[in-house]
C-alpha cells in the first residue's frame, strides 16, 4: 500500500477528529490505543502510522484505515495470525487446502514431528510424512518395531491457533469497520471503549465474547459487500458481517454496541442482541 493512500486516509480521519475535538486538530489518532500522530508520522522511514487492512489481506481484506505501527504488529501476530489460522485448519479438515497439520506421533514413547494431509473428509487417505528427527530416535523405532514391542502409536495435530484469540480478532474487525463507517464520534464513546480494552486484554478473553461472536449461516447472495451492517433492536445494537476468504467464503458476524449505551451495560446487551438473533449463529457455532 502506497504512502498517497496513507495521507487521504490522514486527512480524511484527521478533520473527522477535529469535528470531534478541535484541540486536536492535525492530528490523528490510532483507533487502537488512542495515540495521537501528526501527519508526518506517515512520511517517516519507519512510519509509525500505517495503512492496514480491516479484514486481513490473507482473508481477501481490501478494505483499509490507519493504525499506528505497534498495534498494527502486535495485534497481526498475536491475534489476526490466529483468525487466518483457524480457517486454514477449517479448510484442511474440509479437503480445499493441500496445507498440511503440523502433529506429532508417538510411538513407544519416543515422539517425532510429523506434517499430517488430512484428505478423510474427501474419502481419501490421510497421509503421514515425518519431519527431520535424531537418527538415534529413527533407530531405536525401527528397534522397537522389530521386536514387536510397539502396541499402540498415538497421533496428535496442532492447530497453531488460540480459540479465544480468533473471537478477538473477530470484534477488532468489527470494531475497525466502525470506525470506519462512523467515525471518532464512535470510538471516542464510552460503548466503544469497552470493546477497545476488550481488544487490548486478548491474553484474556472473556467467554461472553463468544456469545456474540461467531460464525454465521446466511445465503451468499444476500452479501454483496465484505462488510455489511445490520441494527439490531432500533440501533441498540449493530451486527457487523464480514465476509472471510480462503479457500471459500465465510460469513461470520459480532455485535457492537450503539454509542449510546452506558458502558457498565455493552457486554449484557450484546449478549442479548445476540440471542434476539436467533437465526444468526448455527449450533455450536457461536464460538469461532
Amino acid at each position: 500500500m502506497g504512502r498517497t493512500s496513507a495521507r487521504r486516509l490522514f486527512s480524511r480521519l484527521s478533520e473527522d477528529l477535529a469535528t470531534v475535538a478541535a484541540e486536536y486538530s492535525g492530528f490523528v489518532a490510532c483507533p487502537l490505543c488512542l495515540r495521537l500522530f501528526p501527519g508526518d508520522a506517515i512520511d517517516l522511514e519507519d512510519p509509525e502510522l500505517t495503512e492496514e487492512h480491516i479484514i486481513p489481506g490473507e482473508l481477501g481484506g481490501t478494505i483499509t484505515t490507519l493504525t499506528c505501527k505497534r498495534c498494527n504488529n502486535t495485534h497481526g501476530s498475536k491475534i489476526d495470525a490466529h483468525l487466518i489460522q483457524m480457517l486454514r485448519s477449517r479448510d484442511s479438515f474440509a479437503g480445499l487446502s493441500n496445507r498440511p497439520f503440523r502433529g506429532r506421533i508417538e510411538i513407544g514413547g519416543l515422539t517425532v514431528p510429523t506434517d499430517i494431509d488430512w484428505k478423510a473428509s474427501v474419502g481419501e487417505m490421510t497421509t503421514f510424512s515425518l519431519r527431520q528427527f535424531k537418527p538415534s530416535v529413527h533407530e531405536a523405532i525401527q528397534n522397537q518395531m522389530r521386536d514387536g514391542s510397539v502396541k499402540t502409536i498415538n497421533v496428535s495435530i496442532s492447530f497453531d491457533y488460540i480459540p479465544g484469540r480468533t473471537n478477538i480478532a473477530l470484534l477488532r474487525i468489527a470494531y475497525l469497520a466502525m470506525f470506519r463507517e462512523i467515525g471518532y464520534g464512535y470510538i471516542l464513546s464510552p460503548a466503544a471503549s469497552v470493546i477497545r480494552e476488550v481488544i487490548g486484554s486478548f491474553e484474556k478473553c472473556p467467554i461472553e465474547v463468544g456469545q456474540f461472536v461467531g460464525r454465521i449461516g446466511i445465503e451468499s447472495a444476500s452479501i454483496s459487500e465484505p462488510l455489511h451492517f445490520l441494527k439490531i433492536k432500533g440501533g441498540i445494537a449493530i451486527m457487523v458481517i464480514m465476509t472471510l476468504v480462503t479457500e471459500t467464503k465465510r460469513y461470520y458476524a459480532a455485535f457492537m454496541p450503539s454509542p449510546d449505551l452506558p458502558s457498565e451495560a455493552v457486554i449484557t446487551t450484546l449478549c442479548d442482541a445476540a440471542k434476539s438473533m436467533t437465526r444468526a449463529f448455527p449450533a455450536g457455532e457461536q464460538s469461532a
